[in-house]
């Protein structure tokens, strides 16, 4: 996964995006077997200041474990220090079978810029032969 963020004007960000991840949705009620995980934890100590180019936001995960034609549900809740205005609160799931070319992105407009979650699915297939694991991905 790559966080980044085009930013407008400088900001102190709050806030985190989360990724909850496994099988048998049972609708609002969160998932049986499911997997939250941290992707990104504003520092509020931490000025993200203007850029010329989109630069990436260091992550508290980056990769993680998804079953097999399973599927992310991310939320992303930020705000803004100095105003204590909520600029992001959305969710949306994230599926390998409605990507392109391997890779789902979320796209998240707010007043202080823009955010890009891009999510790189990849497989990794393995073989048992003869007593040793073999890597075919």
């Amino acid at each position: 996964m790559q966080l980044t963020f085009n930013p407008v004007k400088a900001v102190q960000l709050s806030g985190s995006i989360m990724a909850s991840y496994g099988k048998d949705i049972l609708g609002d009620c969160g998932f049986l077997g499911q997997y939250t995980a941290h992707i990104f934890k504003a520092d509020p100590t931490t000025q993200y200041t203007s850029r010329k180019e989109p630069h990436l936001l260091p992550l508290h995960k980056s990769a993680i474990a998804v079953p097999a034609n399973g599927c992310l549900k991310m939320h992303a809740h930020l705000v803004d220090v100095d105003t204590e205005k909520c600029i992001v609160d959305k969710e949306k799931e994230l599926r390998e079978s409605g990507c392109s070319n391997g890779v789902s992105t979320w796209t998240l407009e707010c007043d202080v810029g823009i955010f890009e979650l891009r999510v790189i699915w990849v497989h990794q297939a393995r073989v048992v032969q003869v007593g040793k694991l073999v890597d075919t991905g």
